[in-house]
């Protein structure tokens, strides 16, 4: 037998020993992975269609201290107006009780028209619902990914 018919045996038995060993392990890692991820999904879905509102707003809205503010001014804080980072700043103004006040928007969308604005106590102390949905959908997927790690690590 030379070397190369040898060698040649050796490899086999170790592949053999390779697919004997760890295809079963594989496989439930695999499947743990795919079963985590579906349930990962589907929760992602289910939270990313119910609107992200906050305990402050909830209590503006009970109060009825809800306002609507109408944009007055609008302008980039970069030279470059094409930077996705550039802020937009805006001012809109409101009215309560006779007086008119202003509300800064400073944010990296674009400021609407017309805004709804919410305060607690004071009508000069206003603040808007931010979009914070996104960082929950985030922290779910990242959470599913552990997961299926985790389970993956307790199945070898």
């Amino acid at each position: 037998m030379d070397v190369f018919e040898e060698f040649e045996q050796l490899l086999g038995e170790f592949g053999a020993f390779l697919w004997r060993e760890l295809t079963p392990q594989i496989a439930a890692t695999i499947g743990a992975s795919a079963v985590t991820l579906i349930i990962g999904l589907i929760v992602l879905h289910k939270n990313s269609s119910k609107e992200y509102v906050s305990r402050s707003v909830k209590k503006a809205q009970a109060m009825g201290h809800v306002l609507t503010g109408r944009r007055v001014s609008a302008w980039v804080m970069t030279d470059d107006r094409l930077d996705v980072n550039a802020k937009t700043n805006a001012i809109f103004e409101y009215e309560y009780g006779g007086k008119t006040y202003r509300y800064h928007f400073f944010e990296r969308r674009k400021p609407p028209e017309t805004i709804q604005l919410y305060y607690l106590n004071n009508p000069k102390h206003v603040f808007i619902q931010k979009n914070r949905g996104y960082l929950r959908g985030l922290v779910v997927l990242m959470l599913t990914f552990l997961a299926g790690a985790v389970t993956a690590f307790l199945m070898r």
